[in-house]
């Protein structure tokens, strides 16, 4: 297993670390791009906030989805049992 997912973890290790790198040596506003070690670190220190946040949007994909998946079912239903809505 190892192996397998070891190609992954560098390639995303060496991403992270290129990202930090350049950030700190061309002196990017981070407003404009964040270095990984801020972003953790507003993520620490918000992580209340974040959740509360993070729930909310959650109940808002869910209801979306699960009214998406409700509609799609009913025009599936007339699809198969109405013929004149075939032609539409």
């Amino acid at each position: 297993m190892l192996p397998r997912i070891l190609p992954p973890l560098l390639l995303a290790a060496s991403l992270l670390a290129g990202w930090e790198i350049y950030c700190r040596l061309a002196d990017v506003a981070p407003l404009i791009l964040p270095a990984p070690s801020g972003v953790l670190q507003a993520l620490v220190s918000n992580r209340a906030d974040i959740g509360a946040h993070a729930l909310s949007t959650i109940a808002v994909v869910a209801l979306g989805f699960s009214l998406s998946v409700g509609f799609a079912f009913l025009v599936s239903i007339m699809l198969h049992f109405l013929p004149w809505a075939k032609r539409v």
